[in-house]
């Protein structure tokens, strides 16, 4: 763009936003004149009034508005925060149920001694002794802990 000797004083109005009314008679007859003043000014005009429209069409909500949905949005996070725990545990006890049942299901004898006792309409706490009592629980506490552990990475992760 070919500069003008006048481009400094145009640049000065337009930046405090004085064009025309402060120019002169003569500064407004050059920029009539000279092909880059008369450029900038009407770039710059142009630029000035989308920025305007633009202002006007922005949507700002109440300042109270943002407020209370930022406190319920860090509330919903203290939340999920709060429950992640007490969904691990609440998986942590299922597993442990489910092996619990399945360990004493494989112990009393399979699903022939499960119909002998529904059949007979009594039932009887099967004998397995203590070493296989013991068994049982070991393994309930191991699988309970690693399945704890294995819930809190997974959903520490996320």
């Amino acid at each position: 763009m070919i500069r003008c000797g006048r481009t400094v004083e145009i640049d000065e109005l337009l930046r405090l936003g004085h064009w025309p009314e402060a120019a002169g008679a003569e500064l407004r007859e050059h920029v009539r004149g000279c092909r880059a003043c008369s450029e900038r000014v009407r770039v710059t005009e142009a630029l000035r009034g989308m920025r305007a429209s633009s202002m006007r069409e922005a949507r700002l909500d109440p300042p109270a508005l943002v407020w209370w949905r930022a406190q319920l949005r860090r509330r919903r996070e203290v939340m999920q925060r709060v429950e992640r725990p007490v969904r691990a545990q609440m998986l942590v006890v299922l597993a442990v149920i489910c092996v619990g049942m399945g360990l004493a299901f494989r112990l009393s004898g399979g699903m022939g001694a499960w119909r002998s006792w529904i059949g007979a309409g009594i039932i009887v706490q099967p004998d397995i002794g203590s070493v296989g009592m013991a068994l049982l629980v070991a393994s309930m506490v191991a699988l309970a802990t690693m399945v704890g552990l294995a819930v809190y990475l997974a959903v520490e992760r996320n």
